[in-house]
């Protein structure tokens, strides 16, 4: 069972029934839905600070994140055989700070069906919600910073930034047909973007 609160939930259809569980306690989780049994338990520190696999933005380079920091995991969204997370990292004991000086993220990606890690990145701001853009071919984050992180699919490389009008996105979705994006956050407004171009915004 989990042991903390769950943060996002995914069903991976033609595969046994496998479910997927992110959560607080910094783990992706994988369920035998029929049998409702953990079948494997990957934690995202362990995995990502163990085989010193980074592949780091230079520019939003923190290093490894400390033993005592609180790794959460927010969103998981998948392109095929590929699953790719988010969420963040706060050093200290409060729990409830998403956002300053202490706080960093990651977005990193595996291959599902041998639960191999593929690649990651440590962010400066953490992230809250991904989604896949099949248009772009591209992962799309948004978190603290306030504005969408486009991630190249194979690479697990950042390939550019849009801004929001919300100073924090809190969720995402992606449509093929028209290619849409929309994010939403803070300030109760809406911001729908045309591949990587923000094309309007409601309230």
């Amino acid at each position: 069972m989990a042991t903390m609160y769950l943060h996002d939930v995914m069903a991976i259809p033609n595969n046994n029934h496998l479910v997927l569980t992110a959560g607080e306690d910094g783990a992706i989780t994988f369920w035998d839905g029929k049998e409702r049994k953990i079948i494997e338990t990957m934690n995202i520190q362990n995995t990502m600070n163990k085989n010193k696999q980074l592949v780091t933005w230079q520019t939003q380079n923190k290093g490894q994140w400390s033993n005592g920091s609180n790794l959460w995991v927010s969103s998981m969204d998948r392109k095929g055989d590929w699953l790719a997370a988010v969420g963040g990292s706060e050093s200290g004991n409060n729990m409830s700070l998403r956002s300053g000086p202490n706080t960093a993220g990651f977005m990193a990606t595996w291959h599902l069906p041998t639960r191999t890690f593929n690649s990651g990145c440590v962010t400066r701001e953490s992230y809250n919600a991904i989604a896949y853009n099949q248009n772009l071919d591209s992962f799309v984050s948004g978190g603290n910073d306030g504005r969408l992180t486009f991630w190249d699919s194979a690479t697990g490389e950042c390939t550019g930034r849009s801004g929001c009008t919300s100073s924090m996105i809190y969720t995402l979705c992606c449509n093929a047909a028209p290619s849409m994006m929309v994010a939403g956050g803070t300030g109760g407004s809406l911001d729908c973007f045309i591949d990587r171009v923000k094309a309007s915004n409601f309230t």
